[in-house]
């Protein structure tokens, strides 16, 4: 091999790695989701995604940077904290033939909270929405067990 192949090799492979790191930005909108490739769940997936899970986030009502953290029983329980000053709240839930995840929550001063979220999956990103229009601004979730 001469050194010219050699240096081409080398800066192809080195070119190679700087090229698959640059990130695809993030989708903002369920429309934006959709044409990057990502899909709706329905029913049973937001079942097996959410039974046993907790779910971190930003909270979809309230100011800017509130966040919340729920973790969902499969008995049909919550319990978590919503908001930046951490409010303890304890609830049910159910997942509707639409693939709605619907909770009803009361925090520590006792107000009840409704909320009724559609979940969609790009790779391996979860997001959640109030609207599965395609203006409808997304929200990342971290899923765990």
């Amino acid at each position: 091999m001469r050194p010219g192949q050699i240096a081409v090799v080398l800066f192809t492979g080195l070119l190679l790695p700087v090229t698959s790191c640059v990130a695809q930005e993030a989708p903002r909108t369920v429309g934006e989701l959709l044409d990057k490739g990502g899909s709706q769940l329905d029913q049973r997936a937001v079942q097996m995604l959410l039974s046993g899970a907790t779910i971190i986030g930003d909270f979809m009502q309230g100011l800017p940077g509130e966040k919340l953290e729920m973790t969902y029983a499969k008995d049909g329980t919550v319990k978590g904290f919503l908001g930046s000053t951490v409010h303890p709240a304890a609830g049910i839930w159910e997942v509707t033939d639409q693939g709605r995840l619907c909770s009803v929550l009361r925090d520590e001063t006792n107000t009840e909270h409704r909320a009724c979220t559609f979940w969609f999956r790009l790779g391996s990103d979860t997001y959640a929405t109030a609207s599965p229009t395609p203006g409808s601004v997304i929200f990342l979730r971290r899923v765990s067990r």
